[in-house]
């Protein structure tokens, strides 16, 4: 159990670190929203088997959420409501979502806020 602890800990820094690198142009938000969206609930994808199908659904949704904001074809806001949106929806782990990822989630939020270009300072009502 500490080695996947201990994993997942070293995967959120990672991830952390690569959306840090990755905040100059909007193509490489969207690459770095992506990646955060493809690695979310890896802890639940190894633990419970039974959610494999609800999360690979998830993450492409929260894939297509981050490319909508380059695609053109809704508003920023728009767009930014779709990611924030999908991001609360996550799939739902056992024992009434205590297991959810929150880290994930609020990297996830920061990312889809940093493509619209709301940032954290002045986030958008939920």
């Amino acid at each position: 159990m500490r080695n996947v602890f201990a994993l997942t800990i070293v995967t959120g820094l990672a991830l952390t670190g690569l959306a840090n690198a990755t905040q100059s142009a909007p193509n490489d938000k969207v690459s770095a929203c992506q990646n955060e969206a493809r690695a979310g609930y890896a802890l639940a994808w190894r633990m419970e088997p039974s959610l494999r199908p609800s999360i690979k659904e998830h993450r492409k949704r929260m894939s297509d959420a981050c490319a909508a904001f380059v695609a053109g074809k809704s508003s920023s806001t728009a767009a930014l409501s779709q990611c924030l949106r999908e991001t609360s929806s996550g799939p739902a782990h056992v024992q009434r979502a205590r297991n959810q990822d929150h880290a994930h989630i609020a990297r996830q939020r920061d990312l889809c806020r940093d493509l619209a270009g709301t940032g954290r300072a002045n986030p958008p009502p939920q």
